[in-house]
């Protein structure tokens, strides 16, 4: 059964994946409905399986009769179920950008265990093979790279999530001027305090509702560059002859469709923060010293002091880095080989052996692994008592310097110093995120820079073939 069923064309035979006239890497399309046979009647396929059913049973001189069921009649098609809910593409402007589009799923979750046809069907711009096709043709343009590559493909949504930054950030630098101009009314008896309040309110409403789509557009782009990656770096691993692949394991080929490409992911939704956080700490450190003077530099400079201890424990992670991802190359490579050569493994009991073998590099792993998350913790320790330190130091140089506190500047203050916080305490994230992003994209464009076989398989066999990022072939040819 299993033989007749490759030979029909699997998608999940070696045989589909060789002699298919336009490979893809989502999942393959599912096979034309077929209708099932009438009574009386048997397909080839059918009449062949029971034709050497009826040889074997023979060969006991027996006489059975077997009967055979068609493949259609044993797996019957069905009409695709109807997704639960409105696709997102499908939604209107409002829809949008309150996320009404997810109602009707998650009303249905609520009231009962959700299965795979209520989920709406993936959109046609988040496709494997779509979003292949638009990364291979940037890719053939002349002096392309693969970051740059990445980057022409996602260009108009970052560009717009951008927009939706720094909007979000000017509400945020506005809300505490908006405070102070309130408390002002209040203590003066002013009727415009109204005005503040409508004012602060939209915001508070505006800033939120751009920075949840600028963090739901910058997700999706972290999903586009990371099903690219997986994609290319898979179709360029089956194109490589194992001669070819000298100084590159399978385990590392895995690392590169696991580990390295979920680093785009894990940095799109802070991306924008490389440039927004530096201005909203500019603008923020100006309004505060507009509003209490000279003496607001000292919690300033208390909080730019982070920057580069921020950056040095960044290039300690750096470091850190490289030294961890040969280690996990390394386990991944000793699992695979065990598992491939299990029969030998169990044939000379060396189980205990190859355990001892992985458990030490995991060991190895996890130190790496500490380290990590000792700075993580170290950066986040000094976002938290610094900032507190700065607020306490400014009102207290403020005060010294024969200044008298009031609601209106301590609180627009406090405001001041909450927003200067944010950027601050996610700078080092960023930071450590991009140079970890950064150093996954180096090892995968090393990888795609790898050379082809000069046996180009015909025509029918690969009709759209792999782009070549190496030196002297494909969009790289003109380079220097």
């Amino acid at each position: 059964l299993i033989s007749s069923f490759a030979q029909t064309g699997s998608p999940n035979s070696p045989r589909f994946l060789r002699a298919s006239p336009a490979p893809s890497f989502a999942s393959p399309a599912p096979p034309a409905k077929q209708q099932p046979p009438t009574s009386g009647h048997v397909s080839s396929t059918d009449s062949t399986r029971a034709e050497g059913l009826n040889n074997n049973n023979n060969m006991d001189g027996g006489s059975r009769v077997v009967e055979v069921k068609s493949t259609a009649a044993l797996n019957p098609t069905t009409e695709e179920a109807v997704p639960v809910g409105s696709r997102e593409e499908d939604a209107g402007c409002c829809g949008q950008w309150t996320f009404t589009w997810l109602s009707s799923l998650m009303v249905k979750g609520y009231k009962e265990e959700l299965v795979m046809d209520d989920l709406p069907s993936l959109q046609h711009s988040f496709r494997t093979e779509v979003l292949v096709g638009e990364f291979e043709t940037h890719a053939k343009m002349p002096g392309a790279t693969v970051g740059g590559s990445m980057y022409a493909m996602v260009r108009p949504t970052m560009w717009l999530s951008g927009l939706y930054m720094a909007i979000y950030t000017g509400c945020q630098v506005a809300q505490p001027l908006l405070l102070r101009f309130l408390i002002d009314a209040i203590s003066n008896q002013q009727f415009n305090g109204i005005y503040y309040v409508i004012g602060l309110y939209l915001a508070q409403a505006i800033g939120a509702m751009c920075n949840q789509q600028h963090l739901h557009q910058m997700f999706q782009v972290g999903q586009k560059l990371r099903a690219v990656s997986m994609a290319v770096v898979f179709r360029k691993s089956i194109q490589l002859s194992l001669s070819q692949m000298t100084g590159w394991t399978t385990g590392q080929i895995v690392n590169l469709m696991s580990n390295d490409a979920q680093k785009f992911f894990e940095l799109m939704p802070q991306f924008h923060l490389i440039w927004a956080a530096p201005l909203q700490i500019v603008l923020t450190s100006y309004l505060l010293i507009a509003s209490l003077g000279y003496p607001a530099l000292a919690g300033i400079a208390m909080l730019v002091g982070l920057i580069p201890i921020n950056t040095a424990l960044a290039r300690v992670l750096d470091r850190l880095r490289k030294a961890h991802l040969p280690v996990t190359d390394r386990r991944i490579k000793l699992c695979q080989e065990s598992l491939g050569a299990m029969l030998i493994v169990k044939l000379f009991s060396w189980e205990r052996n190859m355990l001892h073998k992985i458990y030490g590099l995991r060991g190895e792993e996890s130190t790496f692994v500490k380290k990590e998350m000792h700075i993580w913790s170290i950066q986040i320790f000094l976002m938290i008592m610094i900032a507190s330190l700065a607020m306490a130091i400014t009102f207290t140089a403020y005060v010294l310097d024969g200044n008298k506190l009031d609601a209106s500047t301590v609180f627009s203050s406090l405001a001041y110093f909450n927003v200067l916080r944010f950027p601050l305490m996610y700078m080092g994230t960023v930071v450590m995120t991009g140079v970890q992003s950064l150093v996954a994209l180096r090892r995968i464009e090393r990888f795609l820079r790898v050379p082809l076989s000069k046996k180009v398989p015909p025509p029918s066999a690969l009709e759209n073939p792999p782009t070549d990022f190496t030196e002297g072939g494909g969009p790289l040819e003109n380079r220097g």
